[in-house]
């Protein structure tokens, strides 16, 4: 995709990122917490971590993504979960599929086979997103919470990641 860098995020992000973020805690049911986090939320979103990823276009923090191991025990070390948040001026070119791609490529790297991905009942893109790139619903937790008085429930999705042909 032309205009647009992936790279590792770094301490210098931290503001920008939590302003996307925070964008959707208020404004949607993409963020689970019901207004804006404080800085200390990202330094514990992003704890544990085997990938944090930063998308850029024209020198500003576009999207960013994030990979974490599923549960933090070696025998499942082959099952990580995964987050992305853009901003807004840049959903529906893109920019989400590269962040989800560059994740693939480094579970497969890592050894990751199975990538899962948790997303409220009530974000319609994020869901039709998720089945678009390859994965499928896989559990539900109903009434899970409630934002903007409305309940929704957790929808969990799965990709497995196929071996790279030599």
């Amino acid at each position: 995709m032309s205009g647009y860098h992936l790279r590792d995020a770094d301490t210098s992000d931290k503001d920008a990122l939590l302003q996307i973020f925070n964008h959707y805690a208020v404004n949607t049911f993409a963020a689970y917490p019901s207004g804006p986090v404080p800085p200390a939320f990202m330094d514990h979103v992003t704890e544990g971590s085997v990938a944090f990823r930063v998308c850029e276009a024209g020198g500003d923090v576009c999207g960013f993504s994030l990979m974490k191991p599923f549960l933090p025990f070696q025998t499942c070390r082959q099952t990580a979960t995964v987050t992305y948040f853009l901003s807004p001026p840049h959903t529906g070119k893109g920019v989400g599929s590269l962040l989800l791609n560059d994740l693939i490529d480094i579970a497969r790297e890592q050894g990751i086979r199975t990538l899962l991905a948790n997303i409220a009942s009530k974000n319609e893109a994020s869901l039709k997103f998720h089945e678009r790139n390859g994965f499928t619903p896989c559990g539900r937790f109903h009434n899970a919470g409630i934002k903007f008085g409305e309940p929704f429930d957790i929808v969990w999705f799965e990709r497995h990641i196929p071996e790279k042909n030599n």
